[in-house]
């Protein structure tokens, strides 16, 4: 059986790597951030998930998922996703709690 392919962008992919290529059951898929080349790459390697960075994704990539996919967000939060179009388009929408944690604490720390 062939590993599932994931689209991940490739800021996220370098901030996680060691932790995605220990993963055997996957393939990870670095691509450009920009919306277009996103849903190309999950087209190409017809990919059912995606996780995406902070950039705002408005119309393409809710048309390359198919109805059942999944778009996460590496971090807290979803600001960039339109979750409207993913329900509409069948696609659910998660995100990677539990990230950020260390950072979040190191940064309350130097404001301190």
């Amino acid at each position: 059986m062939n590993p599932m392919p994931i689209v991940i962008t490739e800021k996220e992919y370098r901030k996680a790597r060691d932790t995605f290529d220990a993963q055997s059951d996957m393939t990870f898929v670095p691509c450009a951030p920009e919306e277009k080349s996103v849903a190309d790459a999950i087209r190409k390697v017809e990919a059912r998930a995606v996780i995406l960075g902070v950039e705002p994704y408005t119309e393409e990539l809710y048309r390359s998922l198919p109805r059942g996919g999944v778009i996460s967000r590496f971090g807290v939060g979803h600001d960039g996703i339109d979750k409207r179009r993913a329900t509409e388009a069948g696609i659910w929408v998660t995100n990677t709690p539990g990230v950020l944690e260390d950072a979040v604490a190191e940064h309350t720390l130097a404001l301190m």
